[in-house]
């Protein structure tokens, strides 16, 4: 069973007894009320689960004046850029308009709610890092069996709402756990990608590195782009302290070493731009999945001992490479 933490309250309480009155989506005052309905019926708290949402609920405010819980509401906020729809912002939106207006939430702790004004008129509550601890500390007090997104794909480039709820672990410590489970060798050479010049990485990936991109100027030969990122799963990163660029500039052969794995080939790699060839971004294969397998030279072979399995040029990613 899932317990919804949020669209508590949105533009349709103006059509019930409530009214048109500004409140909180996931205030966890209404959410401890209702939840006692079901322990006043003997439900197993261990087979409920609390739902947490990457989302807010917004409204265009009747009188700027007015701008607390309570205050009455016109109708929707104006939609955002993404999610297109007046009434809701997503995570990502929010945080924009944090930014972008230089705002202070307000930060109403007993019910554990933030909110935020902008525009003169334009309201949306929502939850952050200190609101989701608050909710899922109350989750852990009771017992509760477990938690619910909705939804990862309206959280930032970078997951800051799922680092917020994972907190006080890392992203990359459940990206180790993968390496016991031997995820990452498999799943991530398959499923990172590099992005466009100036390009983020999306929902549910991570950023593991970053290189220059585009061409090389005439005379300087920098970078005359944004870099790219190297994004992998969040379920699958591989430790970028365990990764490297092999291949020097300006003729690079980049090649992993044994024991190694290529997650990309990219002309810049940590700085200086290849004329010819590709630097190859390297990742240590987890213990448990080092087959002991290399590649030897251009014209090289095998050390004593061992049998060759391939002699083709290794190409592990069918990613896009920067010319």
């Amino acid at each position: 069973m899932v317990a919804d933490a949020f669209s508590l309250h949105g533009t349709w309480d103006a059509i019930n007894p409530i009214g048109n009155r500004v409140l909180a989506h996931t205030n966890l005052t209404e959410i401890k009320q209702a939840l006692d309905l079901l322990w006043r019926n003997s439900v197993d708290p261990k087979k409920v689960n609390l739902g947490l949402g990457f989302y807010g609920r917004s409204f265009q405010l009747s009188d700027p004046g007015c701008w607390q819980p309570g205050c009455q509401f016109l109708g929707g906020a104006s939609p955002g850029p993404c999610s297109a729809n007046s009434g809701t912002l997503s995570y990502r939106e929010i945080t924009e308009i944090i930014s972008q207006n230089q705002l202070t939430p307000y930060y109403d702790k007993t019910n554990a709610a933030k909110y935020i004004v902008w525009n003169k008129d334009q309201w949306v509550s929502y939850d952050d890092e200190d609101t989701f601890k608050q909710k899922i500390e109350f989750a852990n007090n009771l017992g509760l069996g477990g938690l619910l997104i909705w939804s990862i794909d309206q959280d930032t480039a970078d997951l800051q709402a799922l680092s917020s709820v994972l907190a006080p672990k890392a992203l990359n410590v459940f990206a180790a756990k993968s390496d016991d489970q031997s995820y990452w060798k498999d799943a991530t050479a398959q499923d990172c990608y590099v992005t466009g010049c100036g390009g983020s990485c999306n929902p549910g990936f991570m950023s593991v590195t970053k290189q220059p991109c585009g061409n090389a100027k005439f005379l300087t030969r920098h970078s005359t782009e944004a870099d790219s990122s190297l994004c992998c799963p969040i379920s699958s990163v591989p430790d970028a302290s365990k990764c490297t660029w092999r291949g020097e500039a300006s003729e690079c052969n980049g090649q992993c070493h044994p024991g190694e794995v290529t997650l990309q080939l990219n002309r810049w790699g940590s700085g200086k731009y290849c004329e010819h060839g590709n630097k190859a971004y390297c990742c240590e294969v987890p213990e448990a999945k080092n087959t002991g397998c290399y590649w030897t030279g251009s014209g090289g072979k095998c050390n004593s001992g061992d049998e060759a399995k391939a002699s083709q040029v290794p190409i592990l990613l069918p990613i896009h490479l920067d010319t």
